[in-house]
C-alpha cells in the first residue's frame, strides 16, 4: 500500500510536462514559419504606439505654450493697469485733469484705467496674430452696454466660475470667431483705489462696491493655429527619423530572420536532446522523491512508536528527572556530585497493621490511591519523587531543578502541610468506604549537603541522594507522632517567617554524637493558601470536609447555606 501511495503523484507531474512541451513546440512552430510577419507586426505596432504618443505630447504642448502666453498676457494688462493707475492717475489728479471714458472727445482729458486696457488690448490684437482681450460685467456702465456683459456661454460660465472662485483662472478650447482658439478669464477683483471711483463714476450701475468684489473678467482669446502649425513644423523632422527607422528595422530584421532560419534546426535538435534529458533527470527525481516519502513515513512510525515509549518510562521516573534527560541537560552516565538539597520522608502510622485484615487488593488499591495523591501534592510544589517504598516515600528538593535554598526549603514545607491535611481528608473518604483503622501520616524534613546523582552500573541506573542529611531526615520522620511534621534546625531557620513551627525535644540520632533540635511544623502564616484547596473543620460533635479539587466553590456555598437553613 505504501508503494502505491509513492507512485501515485507521478502521473499528473508527467501530464503537466507533456502539455507544456506541446504549447512550447506550438509556439516555436508559428514563430519559425511566420516569423517575418510577427516581427513586422510587432514593429508596426511599436512605431503606431509611438506617432500616437507624439501627436498626443503635440496635444499636450499646444495647450500648455497657449495657456502660459494667456497667463503671461492677463499679468502684463493688469500690470499695465495698476501702473497707469498708481502712477499716472494719482499723480495728475492734483493738476486737475479730467479722467473719463469720453477722454477722446473732451481736450485735455485721459482715459479710464479700465478705458485704457480696452485701448491697449486692441491694438494689441492688430498687431499680434489675432490676440483678443476682453474686459466685461454682467453690471455693465451705459456707454457700454453694446460691447459689455455676457454675451456667450463661456462669458456666462466665467462669471459664474470665477464668482466662487476669485484667485483662479477658468479656459477652455473651442471655436472662436471661425478658428479654434483658448479662451482664458480671470477675475477683475476692485482694489482701494478703484473702489471710490465705481461707487461715484457718473452713470455707475451700482453705488455699494466694496474692495476685492469681482467687478468683471478679463478675457484673453488666444488663436492655437500658429502654435499647430510651428509644432508641426517641429515634428516633421521627427516623423521622418520614425519612417528612416523603421525601414532600417525592417532591413536588419530580414537579415535576423535568415540567420535564426538557418539556426533553427540545430537550436531544436538541441531542445530536444535537453528535453529527453530532463524528462530523464525528472523521473529519476521521482523516484528517490518516493523514497524519500517512505522513509519519512518510517521515521514518522518509528517517532510516534518512541514517543510512546517515552511516555510509559516517564511513569517510572520523576517529572524533573524526566525532563532533564530528554531535553539533553543531564547525561545518562554514573556521575554524582556535592549539593544542599532539603530531604522529605514520610509513611503512613498504622499501615503494617492494616495489612493483616485487608485484602490485598483492596489495600493495593487505597495504597495507590493515596501514593496518587500525595505524588500530585509534590510535583505540584517541585519535588523531586526519589522512590516508593511500601506506603514510605523519599523526596527531595533542590535537584535537578531548584528555585534557591530557602525557595526549596519553604516548598517542601508547604508541600509537607498540604499532604498532612490531604490524609485527614483521605482518612474521612476511607472511613465511608469502610476502613476504620486510623491511618495518619509522620513526616521528616532536613536541609543539608548530600550527593546526588546516578548511582548503579553500566547496564542499570537510580537517580537518588545518599549522606547524612538523608538519615537525619529519615530519623526526624521515625520520631515524629501521627499527624505530626518534624523538621530540622536547618529547615527551621530557612522557613520560619512564613511558616508556624513549635520547637520540640531534642532527637538522639545515631552516628551524631549529641542531640539534633527538632521543630514541629503546625501551618502557614495564616491559612489563605490551604483553603484555596481544601476546608477541614473537627470540633466535638462537628466536622466539616470540604475538597475544592472535587466540587466547585459556588456547589459548596449553595450546600451550606442550604444546611443553614434547615438548621433554622
Amino acid at each position: 500500500m505504501i508503494e502505491k501511495r509513492n507512485v501515485a503523484p507521478a502521473q499528473p507531474s508527467s501530464e503537466s510536462h507533456s502539455i507544456f512541451l506541446r504549447l512550447r513546440n506550438a509556439c516555436l512552430n508559428v514563430l519559425h514559419r511566420r516569423t517575418i510577419s510577427v516581427l513586422v507586426l510587432i514593429l508596426v505596432i511599436s512605431v503606431a504606439s509611438l506617432l500616437l504618443y507624439i501627436d498626443h505630447l503635440q496635444s499636450n504642448l499646444v495647450s500648455l505654450s497657449a495657456l502660459k502666453y494667456a497667463e503671461t498676457y492677463t499679468q502684463t494688462l493688469k500690470e499695465f493697469r495698476k501702473i497707469y493707475t498708481s502712477d499716472v492717475i494719482a499723480r495728475l489728479d492734483s493738476e486737475n485733469v479730467k479722467v473719463t471714458h469720453d477722454f477722446e472727445n473732451i481736450p485735455g482729458a485721459i482715459p479710464l484705467p479700465a478705458t485704457l486696457s480696452m485701448k491697449f488690448g486692441e491694438r494689441i490684437a492688430k498687431t499680434n496674430d489675432g490676440i483678443e482681450s476682453h474686459l466685461y460685467s454682467p453690471l455693465p456702465f451705459p456707454w457700454r452696454k453694446e460691447s459689455g456683459g455676457l454675451k456667450d456661454n463661456f462669458a456666462r460660465d466665467a462669471w459664474e466660475f470665477l464668482s466662487k472662485n476669485k484667485d483662479k483662472p477658468f479656459y477652455r478650447f473651442e471655436n472662436y470667431k471661425g478658428r479654434l482658439s483658448m479662451r482664458y478669464a480671470t477675475s477683475d477683483i476692485l482694489q482701494t483705489s478703484c473702489v471710490d471711483c465705481h461707487n461715484s463714476y457718473p452713470g455707475t450701475p451700482k453705488n455699494d462696491w466694496k474692495v476685492g468684489d469681482l467687478r468683471g473678467i478679463i478675457e484673453i482669446d488666444y488663436p492655437t493655429q500658429a502654435i499647430v502649425e510651428q509644432t508641426n513644423a517641429n515634428l516633421k523632422g521627427v516623423f521622418a527619423m520614425v519612417i528612416v527607422l523603421s525601414t532600417i528595422g525592417l532591413l536588419s530584421l530580414g537579415v535576423v530572420v535568415s540567420n535564426l532560419r538557418r539556426n533553427s534546426i540545430e537550436l531544436e535538435n538541441r531542445v530536444e536532446e535537453r528535453t529527453a534529458e530532463l524528462s530523464q533527470t525528472m523521473h529519476k527525481l521521482e523516484e528517490s522523491l518516493s523514497e524519500t516519502r517512505t522513509a519519512q513515513h518510517d521515521i514518522k512510525t518509528k517517532k510516534e512508536q518512541l514517543e510512546l515509549l517515552a511516555a510509559k518510562l516517564a511513569k517510572y521516573l520523576s517529572p524533573q528527572v524526566y525532563k532533564s534527560i530528554f531535553s539533553g541537560k543531564k547525561e545518562v552516565k554514573i556521575e554524582t556530585y556535592r549539593k544542599k538539597l532539603t530531604i522529605f520522608f514520610s509513611d503512613i502510622k498504622g499501615f503494617t497493621e492494616l495489612t493483616d485484615s485487608m485484602e490485598s487488593e483492596a489495600l493495593s488499591t487505597l495504597l495507590n490511591n493515596y501514593l496518587n495523591e500525595m505524588s500530585e501534592i509534590a510535583i505540584r510544589h517541585g519535588g523531586t519523587i526519589d522512590k516508593f517504598i511500601g506506603d514510605a516515600i523519599l523526596i527531595f528538593f533542590g535537584d535537578p531543578e531548584s528555585l534557591g535554598v530557602k525557595e526549596d526549603a519553604l516548598a517542601c514545607a508547604k508541600m509537607a502541610i498540604e499532604m498532612r491535611d490531604r490524609m485527614n481528608f483521605l482518612q474521612k473518604k476511607w472511613e465511608n468506604d469502610g476502613i476504620y483503622e486510623s491511618l495518619k501520616i509522620r513526616c521528616g524534613i532536613n536541609t543539608g549537603y548530600c550527593t546526588v546523582g546516578n548511582f548503579g552500573s553500566e547496564d542499570r541506573l537510580d537517580y537518588t541522594i545518599i549522606g547524612g542529611s538523608v538519615n537525619l531526615a529519615s530519623r526526624f520522620e521515625s520520631s515524629a507522632e501521627p499527624d505530626e511534621i518534624l523538621i530540622s534546625h536547618e529547615t527551621f531557620s530557612l522557613i520560619k517567617d512564613e511558616v508556624v513551627c513549635k520547637k520540640m525535644d531534642k532527637i538522639k540520632v545515631k552516628g551524631i554524637a549529641y542531640p539534633v533540635q527538632s521543630y514541629q511544623v503546625l501551618n502557614f502564616q495564616g491559612k489563605s493558601a490551604l483553603r484555596e484547596q481544601f476546608i477541614n473543620e473537627q470540633h466535638v460533635g462537628f466536622e466539616l470536609l470540604i475538597d475544592f479539587k472535587k466540587t466547585e466553590k459556588a456547589t459548596a456555598i449553595e450546600r451550606l447555606q442550604t444546611i443553614l437553613d434547615e438548621i433554622g
